[in-house]
C-alpha cells in the first residue's frame, strides 16, 4: 500500500536511521501529543494520506492562500518534501468509515468528525494495546479537508526507536508551487496559489 506525507528531508537521508531528524520516516515524538491518535508515552504516530494531494492538503489546508515561501520552506537547510512510503498490503488498518468498526470500538461517526482528542486518543491507546493479538497497526479515516481523501495513522511498536520498520521509503520529491500534488490539492479545496 502506498502512502504519502510531507516533511523536511535531508539529502543524505539514506544514511540516517529512521528515528533521526530529517529522515523521511522521522516523527518528533517529543512534540507529539496533540494529534488525533497520539499517545507518545506509548508509541510514535506517523500520519499520512493515501494520495499525494491528500498529504499536501492535510499539510496546508488551514491556509486560504498557499505561497511559495511556505510550500517550499526549508527547515535547517532541508527542503520540505513529498514522501512516498510503501507498507505491506496486508497491514491491518481499522477503517473508521466502516459502521461495523465504529460499533466494535463503541464509537459513533460524530466521534470521528469531532476533534475530541481526549476521546480519540483513548480509543487509539486501547486498540494499540491489543496490537499483539489483533495485528492492527493504525487507523484510516476521511480527511477533514476533503472527505474523498483518506488519511492514515501508523503506530510504532512502542515509544522507543527504531520506529515503523514495516515502512519503506519509495520516493522523496521536494515540494514547489508547480508540483502536481500542490496544484491539484489547491484546486480541489479550493485554495489560492499566491
Amino acid at each position: 500500500m502506498r502512502l504519502y506525507r510531507t516533511t523536511w528531508v535531508d539529502g543524505g537521508w539514506a544514511g540516517l536511521a529512521s528515528d533521526k531528524p530529517f529522515h523521511p520516516l522521522y516523527v518528533p515524538i517529543d512534540r507529539q501529543g496533540g494529534g488525533r491518535f497520539d499517545n507518545p508515552h506509548r508509541y510514535a504516530a506517523l500520519y499520512a494520506a493515501t494520495t499525494a494531494e491528500g498529504a499536501v492538503g492535510e499539510t496546508f489546508g488551514n491556509s486560504s492562500t498557499w505561497i511559495e515561501a511556505e510550500v517550499a520552506r526549508e527547515k535547517d537547510g532541508r527542503p520540505r518534501c513529498l514522501v512516498a512510503i510503501d507498507i505491506p498490503d496486508d497491514t491491518v488498518l481499522l477503517d473508521l468509515d466502516d459502521p461495523n468498526v465504529l460499533s466494535d470500538l463503541a464509537m459513533r461517526p460524530s466521534d470521528v468528525v469531532r476533534r475530541n482528542r481526549d476521546r480519540s486518543q483513548e480509543v487509539a491507546q486501547r486498540v494499540w494495546m491489543e496490537m499483539p493479538t489483533t495485528r492492527v497497526r493504525g487507523f484510516r479515516w476521511w480527511s477533514y479537508w476533503r472527505p474523498e481523501w483518506t488519511v492514515v495513522v501508523l503506530w510504532s511498536d512502542d515509544a522507543d526507536p527504531p520506529w515503523f520498520s514495516l515502512a519503506t521509503v519509495a520516493d522523496v520529491t521536494p515540494l514547489h508551487m508547480g508540483h502536481p500534488a500542490v496544484v491539484i490539492a489547491a484546486d480541489v479545496l479550493p485554495r489560492e496559489l499566491g
